[in-house]
Formats: structure tokens, sequence, C-alpha cells
């Protein structure tokens, strides 16, 4: 009975070892996880920190910009208040008509008696056709007549108000806006210069033409 006992106890060590080792390693796979869930936790939180500090930025910015722009307003209101009244029977100069410069027309750049791009020289004048300055977008076109009398467009050239407002000129050859543009390989002898200028205050459109010479003559003077 005492071997018996013994060959028992024996034989039951290596299973009591087993169920302590899967014991153990249940207790790492089951705590495992939570460690790198807890680090992924982490992560995310500082993602949400840094995402919530730009938005409160943005807000700031956004906030900074209501400011200025209620002091715009307030300012402007008050202008308009205490402004006063206009004085009767004056009629203040307002944009009616442009005038094309003498010289509009192409020009010959790199001196190969050659033209190659247009300048047009613009000069607004209000309703006692006296010049004056103006604000507003403008465009530049060539064109000529078909057989059937269509206009058959050769340049287009649109000029933004922006740029119609770098182009003003002012000095030994007078004041004006000076528009240019590139002319088309190949033009024919002569075209018609149309230039139309809308006007940023009232938006109407006010044009002027004239015909031009494109090619040189063979007599030109150089």
């Amino acid at each position: 009975m005492t071997i018996e006992r013994k060959q028992f106890e024996v034989s039951r060590s290596p299973r009591r070892d087993g169920v302590g080792f899967c014991f153990l390693l249940l207790i790492v796979c089951v705590f495992a996880p939570a460690c790198g869930s807890q680090r992924s936790f982490s992560n995310e939180n500082d993602k949400l920190r840094a995402k919530n500090l730009e938005l409160e930025q943005a807000v700031s910015d956004l906030e900074n910009r209501l400011v200025l722009r209620e002091g715009e307003l307030r300012a402007t209101r008050e202008q308009i208040e205490t402004g006063g009244e206009p004085i009767e029977g004056v009629d203040p100069p307002r944009l009616a008509g442009i005038v094309l410069g003498l010289y509009s027309g192409p020009i010959d750049l790199d001196g190969d008696r050659v033209y190659d791009a247009l300048r047009v020289y613009v000069r607004p004048v209000d309703q006692h056709g006296r010049q004056i300055t103006a604000a507003g977008s403008a465009q530049v076109r060539l064109y000529v007549l078909s057989e059937e009398g269509e206009p058959v467009v050769l340049l287009r050239q649109a000029y933004t108000a922006d740029a119609f407002h770098a182009a003003y000129r002012s000095g030994v050859t007078g004041t004006h806006y000076t528009l240019k543009a590139d002319l088309p390989d190949d033009p024919p002898v002569e075209a018609t210069l149309n230039v139309m200028l809308i006007d940023a205050v009232t938006g109407r459109r006010f044009t002027a033409e004239r015909r031009v010479e494109l090619v040189r003559r063979a007599n030109a003077a150089d």
C-alpha cells in the first residue's frame, strides 16, 4: 500500500506543475492587453488634448476678428450718423465714360519692326468730360468683321479691379490707366480695338474703340 501511494503521488506532481503554468499564462494573457490598452488610451488622450487646443485657438482667432469687425462697423455707423446733410445744388463728379489715349495701339518691344504687344491708355472722364480716377474691372478686345458682318475676336484680355487700380500712371505722358496685352501671331493688317470699363460703384459699362494698324508699313520710320 505504501509503494502504490508514493507512485500515485509521483504521477500527480507533473500535472500540478502543468496546472500552475497554465494559471500563470492565463494571468499574463489577461493583464498584458490591459497594459497595452492603457498606453493606447494615453495616446488617444494626447491627441484629443492637442485637438482641443487647436479648436480653442481657432475660436480665439475668430472672436478677435469679430471684435475688429464690430469696431469697423461701429466707426462706419458713426461716420454716417455724424456726416451731416449733403450740399444742395452740387453735382459731384461721377464716371460717365472713357477716352482712349492718342498713342493707344500696338508696339514693337524688341525692335524687330514687328508689332508684338498692345498698349492701351485709358482715361476715365466724368459727366463734364473732365478726367477722374475710377475703380472697376476692364476688358480689352481686338476684333475684325467677317464677310457676313459678324465680329471675329482676335484678342480678349480681362483685368480685375485690382489690376486696373495697379495700372494707374501719372507722369510726363499724362495721367491714365495703362493696359497691356500680347498680340496674337500673324495678325491682320488692321483691326478694331475695343475697351470696356465696368464701374465698381454703379455697375455701368463704358466702352470706347478705334481702328488700329497691326502690321507696320514698309516705309514706317524706325
